[in-house]
């Protein structure tokens, strides 16, 4: 949608609601994917190639915060995260993929599949914070079975 991503400030003033409506209404909308939320900022439409944008953000953020090299990912693992067909997400791909300077390609790239279990890649794209996904992390330890 044009003029997003959106502060909290510009959606409550969009929305023409006050702040403590905000507060109470803005879950239910993330959880049913009518907003999706990436630091401080907010997207609507689900599904949307600005969903899509917000989801690989929040990926490739959390996997630069750890890998500071440059990244190659394989665009098929991408759509394999986000359960969508790779010619969907291509474009949203190659623009999150060059913000954090990452690579797509499937030549030596870099498996999140192999790395990250389907819990914390879930728990990753909706945007949990950091010290949460690390907790579940250990707690789910190295064993797949334990990972939802």
């Amino acid at each position: 949608m044009k003029g997003q991503p959106l502060s909290k400030k510009e959606l409550i003033e969009k929305a023409q609601v006050s702040p403590s409506q905000f507060h109470r209404v803005i879950p239910l909308l993330e959880q049913r994917g009518i907003v999706a939320k990436a630091e401080d900022e907010y997207v609507l439409g689900a599904g949307s190639y600005a969903d899509v944008l917000v989801q690989l953000d929040r990926l490739f953020g959390f996997i630069r915060r750890r890998r500071p090299l440059s990244v190659s990912v394989s665009l098929e693992d991408l759509a394999n995260i986000l359960g969508k067909p790779p010619e969907k997400i291509a474009s949203a791909a190659y623009e999150a993929a060059n913000k954090h300077g990452f690579r797509i390609g499937s030549e030596g790239g870099y498996s999140i599949m192999k790395v990250y279990f389907p819990g914390t890649l879930r728990d990753i794209i909706e945007g949990l914070p950091d010290e949460v996904i690390e907790k579940r992390r250990k707690e789910r330890g190295n064993n797949l079975a334990a990972d939802p």
